[in-house]
C-alpha cells in the first residue's frame, strides 16, 4: 500500500512539474508547502525562500490587491473555489506580474481545513495589451470631445461623427448621420464650391 501511495505521489509530483502553470500549496498557517518550478519561473521565488529566509507569502502580493486575497483565503475556508481572479504578484526582483489565480480548499476526513492548491498563470502582457487599448480609447474619445472629424464612405454616406459636433454646430450626430445634406447646408456659402471640388475629386481617386 506504502509503495502505491509512492507511486502515486511520484505520479502527482510530476504532473505538477510539467505543467506551464504555477502550481503553490499553502496550510492553514499560511506556510507554503510546495511550489512548482512554473511557480518559480513565474515570480522568481524558491520553497527555500519561505522557509530558509522565512518569507512571508502575504509579502509576495501587491498591496493594493492584499485584502482582495485575504477575503479569497476566507472563502477557501469556507469550502468556495477561486476561478479566475487576477491580481498583482511582487516578484522575488521587486518587478510586478500580473496572474490569474485559480484555488481550491483541501479538507480532511473529518471536514478541517487543511490549507488549499492555488495555480496561477502569467497574464502580464494581456494585461499590458488591455492597458494600452484603454488608453488608446481614452485618447480617442478625447480628441473627439473637442475636434470635429468625421468619416465618409465611397458613396458619401456619413459613417461617424463625434459628440463634439453638438456643441460646434448644434445638431446631434445622428442628425448627421440620417441627412446627409445637413453637412453641406450648414457650411458658409464661401467654402461650397472648395468642399464640393474637394468631394468630388476624393470620388474620383477612389
Amino acid at each position: 500500500m506504502s509503495e502505491k501511495k509512492s507511486n502515486i505521489d511520484k505520479y502527482f509530483h510530476t504532473l505538477l512539474e510539467s505543467t506551464p502553470t504555477g502550481v503553490i500549496s499553502i496550510d492553514r498557517a499560511g506556510k507554503v508547502g510546495f511550489l512548482s518550478t512554473a511557480y518559480t519561473t513565474i515570480t522568481g521565488y524558491r520553497l527555500e525562500d519561505f522557509y530558509n529566509n522565512d518569507l512571508d507569502f502575504d509579502k509576495t502580493i501587491h498591496r493594493d490587491d492584499l485584502e482582495e486575497v485575504k477575503k479569497l483565503r476566507h472563502e477557501l475556508k469556507e469550502g468556495k473555489k477561486v476561478l479566475g481572479v487576477e491580481h498583482r504578484v511582487v516578484k522575488k526582483d521587486g518587478s510586478t506580474v500580473w496572474v490569474s489565480v485559480y484555488a481550491s480548499p483541501v479538507f480532511s476526513d473529518t471536514g478541517d481545513y487543511l490549507g488549499h492548491i492555488v495555480s496561477l498563470q502569467d497574464i502580464t502582457q494581456r494585461k499590458k495589451a488591455e492597458m494600452e487599448l484603454f488608453e488608446a480609447k481614452k485618447n480617442f474619445k478625447a480628441i473627439a470631445a473637442y475636434a470635429w472629424e468625421y468619416w465618409i464612405s465611397p458613396s458619401e454616406k456619413m459613417l461617424y461623427v463625434p459628440p463634439s459636433c453638438e456643441r460646434i454646430s448644434g445638431y446631434s450626430p445622428e442628425e448627421f448621420l440620417e441627412d446627409r445634406k445637413l453637412m453641406l447646408s450648414i457650411i458658409h456659402p464661401e467654402h461650397i464650391r472648395s468642399i464640393l471640388r474637394a468631394s468630388e475629386a476624393r470620388t474620383a481617386n477612389q
